[in-house]
């Protein structure tokens, strides 16, 4: 959280930044947030005429391809885009998640998520299209 107060040159006394929830007490913070930093969450400001407007942080998200499960072995390929291995700092957080999706020849349909760690590769990794998954404006 300090970092990003640093960064825009705002007092962290101030009132928050867009984007950026109210700090938390200690007491609060989960271990998924364990910077404190509020980002991530969904910011609600109200606006004029009764409405509320959510602030959010720009979400971006990647796919491999599908790969059909035939045998109990499989190889699943990742994004075609290089990225970074996991990171969670106070300014910026990314992780990997195995995603596995199946429908039975009844309709039903599962979802399974497996967080994983990926390490970070021993080059500069640069993406030109962010693949952005968001409703914000900007995006």
């Amino acid at each position: 959280r300090d970092v990003l107060w640093e960064a825009i040159g705002r007092s962290k006394d101030g009132q928050p930044a867009p984007g950026m929830s109210t700090g938390l007490p200690e007491r609060r913070i989960s271990t998924a947030d364990e910077h404190g930093t509020g980002v991530g969450e969904s910011v609600p400001m109200p606006v004029s005429r009764g409405r509320l407007l959510l602030l959010e942080p720009m979400r971006v998200q990647d796919f491999g391809p599908w790969t059909d499960v035939v045998d109990e072995s499989f190889i699943l390929l990742g994004p075609s885009n290089q990225w970074p291995g996991n990171i969670y700092s106070a300014m910026i957080a990314i992780h990997w998640e195995i995603v596995i999706e199946a429908s039975k020849s009844d309709g039903t349909r599962m979802k399974w998520v497996r967080p994983i760690n990926i390490e970070a590769p021993n080059n500069v990794v640069s993406i030109d299209k962010l693949p952005v998954r968001s409703g914000r404006v900007e995006s």
